[in-house]
């Protein structure tokens, strides 16, 4: 170990000691002074960074029509980031999807619709883990397309497009949320035999 003085990136100057061999000591000296910032400036950035990202969040809420959250202050605090993170992540699956894949693209766009409607911070609290299935990449449209397949397996193997469309252009966007939360979950859903209960399209709507 041995003190080094340094002039960081901010202009502040200090003695830091340093420990590993001395051409690491001389590199991480070199960064600092180009690059690093003394703890105080590196605090009250972080501070700021901090408080840009949540005025980023307030604007974007706005600007997408997001509804008040309603909880306690750390309730909606929780819940703030949870939705932001779906907002901004959704998105993207959604624009990616392709057009062509009509089932799909309805299927997920109706679990995001309602998700982003809802008024509650514990229902964004209550929900992260079905939320944060649904923005993981590729994996929740994998789930949700394996279910699909599964459900309409029999249209499918009969290569009934048109009867399968028929059909699912019956099912009402609050079947389609349980569909999808049931099928993010890893519920089994089967055509006929795991059908949408009543209290579950409720609360759904």
């Amino acid at each position: 170990m041995a003190y080094y003085p340094v002039t960081y990136s901010c202009g502040h100057s200090d003695r830091i000691d340093l420990i590993g061999k001395e051409k690491d000591r001389q590199r991480r000296l070199a960064w600092l002074e180009s690059t690093g910032l003394c703890p105080e400036c590196w605090e009250k950035k972080r501070a700021e960074d901090k408080a840009a990202l949540e005025e980023y969040k307030e604007q974007t809420a706005a600007e997408y029509g997001l509804p008040e959250l309603i909880g306690s202050e750390k309730q909606i605090k929780w819940a703030k980031d949870i939705r932001f993170d779906f907002l901004k992540k959704s998105e993207r699956l959604i624009n990616e999807t392709k057009p062509a894949a009509v089932i799909l693209l309805r299927t997920m766009n109706a679990w995001r619709d309602n998700a982003l409607r809802q008024e509650s911070a514990k229902w964004w609290i209550d929900n992260r883990g079905t939320a944060y299935r649904y923005i993981d990449d590729d994996y929740g449209q994998i789930l949700i397309g394996d279910a699909l397949k599964e459900y309409f397996k029999e249209y499918l193997k009969k290569n009934d497009s048109e009867q399968m469309l028929k059909e699912f252009a019956a099912m009402s966007d609050e079947d389609l949320v349980v569909f999808v939360t049931k099928a993010l979950n890893r519920e089994t859903i089967q055509r006929g035999v795991t059908p949408i209960k009543k209290d579950e399209r409720e609360a759904a709507a």
